[in-house]
């Protein structure tokens, strides 16, 4: 999310306003990659330490 992007978010919030779907959509999309990321490190490790062993 850009500086503006932030910026934009914090200031609908403080206003009560509704954030924009695009943006949260953008959130939740980093966030899911960031998760399928670590998963796919955590069992990479698991199935070579049973291939090794």
């Amino acid at each position: 999310m850009t500086g503006l992007q932030k910026l934009r978010m914090g200031w609908l919030s403080f206003g009560g306003a509704d954030i924009d779907v695009e943006v949260t959509n953008q959130l939740t999309k980093g966030q899911v990659k960031q998760q399928a990321k670590k998963m796919f490190m955590t069992y990479s490790k698991k199935i070579q330490a049973l291939l090794n062993s």
